[in-house]
């Protein structure tokens, strides 16, 4: 009934409907902007409501999708209220069989006994998102790049004052002097995003969720921006190229990421968000700050995976092209 009622010409015009195998896949195609919002049937739930047992009914939200979650659960909470209105009617009539009149008394309690309970359950955004809860990992996230930025351009100052040709005659292999520089950088990414998460928890209230996911999501994001910074300065010429493009492309990572953008964003935009490892990181946050309970690592599995990889290979390649600033 409920999907006849989704699927009706009354709805047609507002209501796109598309089905999913499970709770996960929903929560999936919410998450990625599939869906605006997703509703859960549990299996049974036609006949828990006839056998008058207990039947749940969850609405999946997406974070910034206020109007449509209010939306759906307006259409659900009619479909459960037509079903309560029906189910005293058939209470009532089923009380009174036989000709005798319960006195109003006996027939509220006799109802209540064979009305079946349908609880109706929001999920997907426990609490209200203030602007504080958005912005302060999209600011940690973007000041983190620029950090790690401005860090990694001393790889072309030192090439600029001959101190990586001095180091090159050392008994030190190149590598072992590109991991040093980048183990550097980690931990200064790591103090930065530390300071900003410690700072917002105890002067703005924010919930960062839960601690473990929070460090290793925190992780994999400094293993993102050393990446893309550091094989932004290896391929550079010059300090000021380092400076110069890389502050460019910082900036056009935080606009693609949604950093000054609270909302909810245009499929363009959040297509863009999801192919940017500070907008993934970004996404992963503020899940984790609205999940019941902080989330889990589940919650950011997607975030930390794709940071991951992008840290990982722009290593990678700042390794192998690293050794050219030895050459010269």
């Amino acid at each position: 009934p409920l999907t006849a009622m989704l699927e009706s010409q009354d709805l047609a015009t507002v209501v796109t409907v598309r089905t999913e195998d499970d709770e996960a896949a929903v929560r999936e195609a919410v998450r990625n902007g599939d869906a605006d919002v997703g509703l859960v049937v549990p299996a049974g739930f036609g006949e828990d409501v006839s056998a008058g047992e207990q039947a749940d009914l969850l609405v999946i939200e997406d974070a910034d999708g206020r109007i449509s979650g209010a939306f759906a659960a307006g259409i659900a909470e009619g479909f459960v209220a037509n079903i309560r209105a029906g189910q005293v009617a058939v209470g009532t009539v089923s009380v009174l069989e036989g000709g005798a009149v319960a006195d109003p008394a006996a027939l509220a309690s006799e109802a209540a006994r064979r009305f079946p309970r349908i609880d109706l359950r929001a999920a997907g955004r426990t609490a209200e998102l203030r602007p504080i809860d958005y912005f302060a990992p999209a600011m940690g996230i973007l000041f983190l790049f620029f950090t790690v930025l401005y860090g990694a351009a001393t790889i072309q100052a030192e090439r600029r004052n001959r101190t990586l040709a001095r180091l090159a005659v050392a008994p030190v292999s190149p590598n072992a002097i590109v991991a040093g520089k980048l183990l550097a950088l980690l931990l200064t990414g790591l103090l930065v995003f530390s300071v900003v998460i410690v700072s917002t928890s105890l002067v703005y209230d924010v919930a960062w969720g839960d601690p473990a996911a929070v460090a290793i999501l925190a992780f994999t994001t400094v293993l993102s921006a050393i990446g893309m910074t550091g094989l932004i300065a290896v391929v550079a010429r010059t300090e000021e190229q380092v400076r110069g493009v890389g502050t460019a492309i910082v900036f056009v990572l935080a606009v693609a990421g949604g950093s000054f953008i609270r909302g909810q964003l245009p499929e363009f935009f959040r297509q863009m968000q999801q192919a940017t490892p500070n907008g993934r990181a970004l996404v992963g946050f503020t899940e984790l700050i609205l999940a019941e309970g902080g989330g889990s690592l589940a919650t950011v599995a997607p975030a930390v995976a794709f940071t991951a990889s992008v840290g990982v290979a722009g290593i990678a390649f700042t390794f192998l092209l690293g050794r050219r600033a030895f050459r010269s």
